[in-house]
């Protein structure tokens, strides 16, 4: 199944259709793999990123009353101050960053920092 799903997809990305050797097909193949395999690492490593910092988040600066820097501060900051929900507002605390990023940069980029 996985073998017909790479032909498929490599065939794909080919105008031509045709007149790939085994060889180009394999190199296709490879890379294929080895950009599905960067994508799968980084979303294991920044779901891995996104836990610890709520973790620390949720077992340690909140119960000691701790304030953090930058835009999770303000966001804690904001949540003590007008009991909006703290997710909500670090969302969107965030999204001049995150629009700032799309107009400037590459949005996937922008997005995973």
């Amino acid at each position: 199944m996985w073998n017909k799903v790479i032909v498929h997809t490599v065939y794909r990305n080919n105008p031509k259709k045709a007149g790939l050797s085994p060889y180009e097909l394999g190199k296709r193949a490879r890379q294929l793999l080895l950009m599905l395999w960067r994508q799968l690492r980084d979303m294991l490593l920044i779901g891995a990123g996104i836990g610890s910092a709520s973790f620390g988040l949720k077992r340690f600066l909140l119960p000691s009353s701790f304030i953090d820097g930058g835009a999770t501060g303000i966001a804690l900051l904001m949540a003590e101050l007008f009991a909006f929900p703290l997710g909500f507002l670090l969302v969107l605390i965030n999204l001049p960053s995150i629009t700032q990023g799309r107009l400037s940069a590459i949005f996937s980029w922008a997005l995973i920092s």
